[in-house]
């Protein structure tokens, strides 16, 4: 998986405490880039602008959080006047390219509101990624949620952003029905059908 902007690595660290191997991570912070070197032994590309498709080429997951100045109630909330404004849509770009399969990315819940765009077109960054991905032949949703929900210490309030390739999706749908099938014919050869179709 690669980790973008999560900060200090705490994402790809559980990740890779469950199994997951970390490859390309991304952080501009002084203190995140050390966090991340320490964790992961190798240091992090220091700039959104530098990473690239082949970065991110070979991974399976890409977990992003880009900033959310732009839109934060903390910030100045100028929007897509706010040049990083475009991280979170630029973001779905080297991920397309790179045919990565998921793509999962966090952000404030202003993320949804919409902003004028110079072309005069009211759009939230968040629904701007997903055209962009849906273009490209993703199956995308978000999900608000709360970190006190979840068991976490704090209330805190995100939206989180899945993508996830359609042919992925279509290949696990038949694998699904192929296993299905095959449980089906090795129950009917051990006179356990009727069994299984009634549970």
């Amino acid at each position: 998986m690669a980790d973008i902007f999560t900060g200090s690595a705490t994402v790809s660290k559980a990740f890779q405490q469950n199994g997951w191997r970390v490859g390309t991570t991304c952080e501009s912070g002084h203190e995140q880039q050390k966090c991340v070197k320490k964790v992961h032994n190798h240091a992090p590309i220091r700039s959104f602008k530098d990473l690239t498709p082949e970065h991110l080429a070979g991974h399976f997951l890409v977990f992003a959080s880009p900033p959310c100045a732009a839109f934060s109630k903390a910030g100045n909330r100028l929007g897509w006047d706010d040049e990083r404004s475009h991280y979170f849509v630029d973001m779905v770009a080297p991920v397309i390219q790179a045919e990565v399969p998921v793509l999962v990315m966090e952000n404030v819940p202003d993320v949804l509101a919409k902003w004028k765009r110079p072309d005069g077109r009211y759009i939230s960054p968040c629904e701007e990624a997903m055209e962009k991905l849906a273009e490209a032949g993703y199956i995308v949703s978000y999900e608000h949620m709360n970190a006190g929900d979840y068991g976490g210490w704090v209330s805190r309030d995100r939206v989180f952003l899945q993508a996830v390739r359609g042919d992925l999706v279509d290949h696990l749908k038949r694998k699904d029905r192929k296993d299905k099938a095959n449980k089906l014919k090795q129950a009917d050869s051990s006179g356990q059908l009727a069994e299984i179709l009634n549970t």
